[in-house]
């Protein structure tokens, strides 16, 4: 009876040592369950030495059954709990070093071999699927959308630049992406168990794979591509290889910027114009850091999260007028420590204040100060402009409208402090230097040349093909500096007033016109 009783509270005491230790590695990082492994099994180590040394004291008799089934049974409970140890150690530094740190509800997903998806279903619905393979990717689909995948492919050209203009740089693709299309959403719905509604496709990344679903036709009875959801999820396998690349962890980086990127992606190749749904006002990018967060936006507020995430991705890149900025944003984590500090210090914008409201009135501002001046109310006009450059210091769409405002006034010299404002946003945007080149014809021709060199020069280091555009200029200005420096003013301003580039700004011609030297 004794030695039943031995087993049982033997067997309980297993049960709740292994519940414990796998609660404590869902919790743990690779260092603390490092900790946790060392110290437990010096604990286990420890024990098993003063049980041996009491069995050893307590017994007249070595082989007393009573006091040897007991060893017996603590050196099993010791042996077991110490190898639970070393296994449950073993899988939480593999899944945080292929997969960075999880949630415990993932790192157990893991572990189940689960990922929010149903693999059974779906090795059920895609096992007479044909594939078709395609550089780093395998794409598995219903026999009749064939046509669909080659569309995809074609689009890849489109893709990869924008991942030059993203990332900068052809990101090296160590793991291939698996890329499964179903027919309809009540096949996707069996395939990925916690689908939403408007969810047209997803990425999971412990298994690199895309699954998406055929469209149903629209209102007008025609059928949205697949392209565009396919380069969503595409940016997030890209986001991914990304930071693996970098060595840079995947929850470092908010789940509205890894959304917000993926979603700009889709809305560039798609054919479709997204529009937005509800959003509420009072939303911040600061409530969307985790996927927990994502899901609670979605669900319990109703907003179009996916909306909001693309929409700010595009307003940053107008804020700054380059698009790797977004990588960089990223990559200045190292250096500024937090996401959120990086974000701030490469585009001047908050997230814990960017809301839908802040983000869309920038537009609608911008076009009733454009409408005034056109009108030629200008005094109003530069009232609308002074507020929203102290609420967008950092606009360069707004400095260049309120420069064109000061031009069409000839006030030459708060339109130069504009241009260069501008060129301190954006220093690698030729165009702003082409605008200030224009300007600087009736300022300073020496210096008019060398804006529209830099121009060209940035034009060729970013291998733009087109570049004839700038080095007509830059051959146009520099020879009306020569016949300025020859000291022919009326032929040198006869000559750069025909410039097909300067047909649009009349009033730098028409001020051209009164150079005297």
């Amino acid at each position: 009876m004794r030695i039943v009783k031995y087993i049982f509270f033997t067997l309980i005491a297993l049960i709740f040592t292994a519940i414990l230790l796998v609660g404590i590695f869902l919790l743990s990082s690779k260092l603390w369950g490092t900790i946790v492994l060392i110290l437990v099994l010096i604990a286990l180590f420890t024990a098993f030495i003063f049980a041996l040394i009491s069995f050893i004291k307590s017994q007249s008799k070595f082989y007393n059954w009573n006091g040897l089934i007991k060893l017996s049974l603590k050196s099993l409970y010791l042996a077991i709990t110490g190898s639970l140890l070393v296994v449950l150690w073993i899988f939480n530094f593999a899944i945080i070093d292929e997969y960075g740190e999880f949630t415990p509800f993932h790192k157990m997903n893991v572990v189940l071999g689960k990922a929010d998806v149903n693999e059974k279903a779906i090795q059920q619905l895609i096992k007479d699927y044909p594939e078709l393979k395609n550089r780093n990717i395998t794409f598995k689909y219903p026999p009749n959308a064939e046509d669909k995948v080659h569309e995809i492919i074609s689009k890849m050209g489109d893709i990869e630049q924008l991942e030059l203009e993203i990332f900068g740089y052809q990101i090296p693709k160590t793991k291939n992406l698996e890329v499964i299309i179903l027919p309809n959403y009540d096949e996707y719905i069996q395939a990925r168990t916690s689908a939403g509604e408007r969810e047209g496709g997803s990425y999971t990344r412990l298994d690199n794979r895309a699954i998406m679903y055929e469209q149903p036709k629209d209102v007008n009875g025609e059928e949205p591509s697949l392209s565009g959801i396919f380069s969503h999820e595409y940016g997030h396998y890209l986001m991914d290889m990304f930071l693996v690349d970098k060595g840079i962890k995947f929850d470092d980086v908010p789940a509205w910027y890894h959304e917000g990127v993926s979603e700009y992606m889709g809305n560039q190749i798609g054919d479709e114009s997204r529009k937005s749904g509800n959003i509420s006002p009072d939303l911040t990018l600061d409530n969307l850091q985790s996927s927990q967060d994502w899901k609670n936006a979605t669900n319990q507020s109703e907003s179009d999260v996916y909306y909001f995430a693309g929409k700010t991705i595009e307003y940053v890149l107008g804020s700054v007028d380059d698009s790797i900025i977004l990588s960089d944003i990223v990559l200045n984590i190292k250096e500024s420590g937090t996401f959120d500090e990086s974000f701030k210090q490469l585009t001047g914008l908050d997230p814990k204040t960017l809301t839908i409201t802040s983000i869309n009135s920038l537009e609608k501002d911008l076009d009733t100060a454009y409408k005034l001046w056109q009108e030629d109310d200008f005094k109003k006009a530069e009232k609308h402009y002074k507020k929203i450059l102290k609420k967008h210091p950092r606009e360069p769409l707004a400095w260049h409208q309120y420069a064109l405002m000061l031009e069409k006034q000839k006030r030459w010299e708060e339109a130069l402090s504009a241009r260069r404002k501008i060129i301190s946003i954006e220093p690698e945007n030729p165009s702003s230097y082409m605008y200030l080149s224009y300007l600087l014809t009736v300022i300073d021709s020496q210096e008019a040349v060398n804006t529209a060199e830099k121009a060209l020069e940035i034009v060729k280091k970013d291998n733009i093909e087109d570049w004839g555009f700038h080095q007509k200029w830059l051959d146009e200005v520099s020879h009306y500096h020569e016949l300025k420096n020859e000291k022919k003013y009326t032929e040198a301003c006869q000559f750069i007033s025909q410039s097909e580039q300067l047909s649009t700004f009349p009033e730098l011609i028409e001020e051209l016109s009164l150079i005297k030297k």
